[in-house]
């Protein structure tokens, strides 16, 4: 039977600490990624996953049982939708396949681009 419990996460260390040991350096990339692009943005957790704030919302990620979930919202998406015609997409996600190289140039692009959005 699966358990129903949530799991409360005090913050993003804790996140992928408790994360299985093959996606952890993936995540670690993600969120140095991101506060390299983003060094003023504030790390929380929301909605159970990684949360990155500048004013509103940049990005959330998460595991889950075969990819790790990005979820930059909509408007990223669509514009690098090309880009993105290899992974699996939908309204405000990109799901990242557990164990291939995350694709760190079109995050970056993804990031960079609602960073500007998020400044407007």
């Amino acid at each position: 039977m699966r358990s129903t419990m949530k799991v409360e996460y005090q913050d993003i260390d804790d996140y992928i600490s408790q994360q299985p040991l093959q996606v952890q350096d993936q995540l670690q990339q993600l969120r140095l990624l991101i506060r390299k692009l983003a060094p003023e943005a504030t790390e929380h957790i929301s909605y159970g996953m990684p949360t990155f704030k500048i004013v509103k919302v940049l990005a959330h990620f998460g595991v889950q049982k075969t990819h790790i979930g990005f979820y930059p919202g909509p408007k990223p998406i669509e514009h690098y939708k090309v880009q993105l015609r290899a992974y699996s997409i939908s309204k405000g996600t990109v799901r990242f396949e557990i164990g291939k190289p995350l694709p760190l140039e079109i995050i970056s692009e993804m990031i960079n681009f609602k960073i500007k959005q998020l400044y407007k």
